[in-house]
């Protein structure tokens, strides 16, 4: 037909202009991906009939206004501990955040721009709204920290209006990083050798490098862990005075046929309220 439509133009005040072929039918839908503010403006359109090089423009549409809405807020996200310095095998919280007024908000969190799926990476995902605060948090719980467990962490939020799920801005970024573990501690013994006669005296010490502020240590005879004071062992722990805080000494007062053995010691480092193991020291053998 001599006046079928052939293009459909559409156009805003800020300069956009877009043009859809068609081949049949006097109606067309554009999709207007709303990216950015700046989107907002007065909308027309115009048709085309006739062929190319003979197309003939119709009168420009009525304008219609589109305002664009700013995304929700981006959320607030914190971790736990604060350094994002975790150490293997141990917890890991990220909270997120949604300012007071999101309104029933859905929330997402990512590693390394990805996001995680709580079943792939071992995580848990709660959300909860505390009775005393207007804010809405959820929090990734990652219960056993490993190497995939590092990375920059972000969230975001959707939000409910008017019945559509509007995403908000990303979080600030936190960087999950694993903490090396305490270095290996070392092990002596008094006499040096370690052959000893029996009911003659033996002096186990471990010593632990550097001068953190707070260990545990432990020591170990066969691979068993010596608990001082069980029936019949005659084994204490000492810790020497605050000029070697990072020496234990496990004191066999008469050595016996049962003090023979390979000995190990380990210790336990206090970083922010959570202890963590060192490596075992090298072994040493006592001979009675």
């Amino acid at each position: 037909a001599k006046n079928r439509v052939s293009v459909f133009q559409y156009y805003s005040n800020t300069g956009w202009a877009v043009s859809a072929r068609v081949s049949s039918g006097w109606k067309h839908t554009y999709k207007l991906n709303i990216t950015e503010t700046r989107s907002a403006g007065l909308y027309s359109c115009a048709y085309y009939t006739g062929k190319p090089g003979s197309f003939v423009q119709s009168q420009e549409s009525n304008r219609i206004t589109i305002k664009v809405k700013d995304p929700p807020p981006g959320p607030t996200l914190s971790v736990d501990p604060p350094s994002g310095v975790v150490s293997e095998g141990h917890p890991l919280l990220i909270t997120c955040t949604a300012p007071g007024d999101a309104s029933q908000p859905r929330f997402h969190f990512y590693q390394d721009g990805a996001k995680i799926v709580p079943e792939d990476v071992g995580s848990e995902i709660t959300t909860a709204g505390p009775r005393t605060s207007p804010t809405t948090v959820s929090v990734l719980n990652i219960p056993r920290v490993d190497t995939n467990s590092t990375g920059e962490y972000t969230c975001r939020y959707e939000e409910k209006q008017s019945g559509r799920w509007i995403l908000s801005t990303r979080s600030q970024a936190v960087t999950v990083t694993l903490k090396d573990p305490p270095p290996q501690p070392v092990l002596s013994m008094d006499p040096p050798s370690g052959q000893v006669h029996e009911g003659f005296p033996l002096l186990i010490t471990c010593t632990a490098p550097g001068d953190a502020g707070e260990w545990r240590f432990h020591f170990y005879k066969d691979g068993a862990k010596i608990v001082p004071g069980d029936a019949g062992s005659e084994i204490g722990t000492m810790e020497p005075g605050t000029s070697s805080r990072n020496v234990s000494v496990l004191s066999i007062p008469r050595a016996g046929p049962n003090s023979a053995g390979e000995f190990t010691c380990g210790y336990e480092e206090n970083v922010s309220g959570r202890w963590v193991p060192s490596p075992r020291s090298r072994p040493a053998n006592v001979t009675v």
